[in-house]
């Protein structure tokens, strides 16, 4: 009879011990992915941010061309759809970004995807158009495209920032 027992105990053991090995084993998978998974948003975060500082070099080049009156003449481009969120949108689709971050966090970091998309570009693209096409007339309202350069540029160093700081928390 000490033998059925000795058998069932030496059983028992084998299966706690292989589901706390498992255990072990998924959480050390489960963690690595979790680092990874943030690496790569920190990487796609920072990706974004360059994207903010070439379009940032490009308002500077729009500035020089109105305040040189050379509107007419120029013919740059505001890619805002460049920027990435695929890695966020992944995290945001399995609640890793609930998880990891706060609401006000959160917050930072849907202002900056609201602002980088196709919707944007195509807004102050086709601004900078109607505008080049008044110059060319000689119907530009000077004033008010630098106050839309102004805009331009604010919204960018607005941008930059939630970004630098969504990208320390990371």
């Amino acid at each position: 009879m000490s033998e059925f027992w000795a058998t069932l105990i030496g059983a028992a053991v084998g299966v706690i011990a292989g589901a706390f090995i498992q255990y072990l084993v998924q959480y050390y998978v489960d963690r690595r992915t979790q680092r990874d998974q943030r690496a790569a948003l920190k990487k796609e975060m920072q990706c974004n941010l360059h994207l903010i500082s070439e379009l940032q070099a490009e308002a500077g080049r729009l500035r020089n061309a109105v305040n040189g009156d050379a509107l007419t003449s120029y013919f740059g481009f505001f890619n805002y759809e460049k920027g990435l969120f695929a890695q966020a949108g992944a995290l945001l689709a399995n609640g890793m970004l609930y998880r990891w971050y706060s609401i006000e966090q959160l917050k930072k970091l849907q202002a900056v995807s609201y602002a980088m998309n196709i919707n944007t570009s195509n807004f102050i693209n086709q601004s900078i158009t109607q505008r080049r096409d008044a110059a060319t007339k000689g119907e530009l309202n000077k004033v008010e495209m630098v106050q839309f350069v102004n805009f331009i540029e604010s919204e960018l160093q607005n941008n930059k920032y939630l970004l630098e700081e969504f990208i320390a928390i990371i």
